[in-house]
């Protein structure tokens, strides 16, 4: 949810608009940042497990350290990392666009 890797800022966060427009589309959404440990305007609490196998689709907008990207992609069944962490590891759902 924060602006850019290792901070708690949200200000001009683009994870903040995603986060809208799934919810708008009714996508149950949900988080892990290490940074922002809660969004009460959202009343969402950032989960302790971001390898959670029970997603659709993971979407990486901020890379922070300290989160193992790769293992999101292979775990996630589909994974949209908009940072190109995980460019080169090869996953179930992954394709290179």
């Amino acid at each position: 949810m924060a602006y850019k890797a290792g901070v708690g800022d949200m200000r001009e966060s683009p994870a903040l608009k995603i986060l809208k427009l799934l919810r708008a589309r009714g996508a149950d959404v949900s988080y892990h940042d290490p940074n922002v440990p809660e969004l009460p305007q959202f009343g969402l609490t950032s989960v302790e497990d971001p390898y959670d196998s029970a997603i659709d689709l993971a979407v990486i907008v901020t890379a922070h350290a300290g989160v193992d990207h790769a293992r999101i992609a292979v775990t996630a069944p589909q994974t949209l990392d908009l940072r190109g962490v995980t460019r080169g590891v090869e996953a179930a759902g992954s394709r290179q666009l």
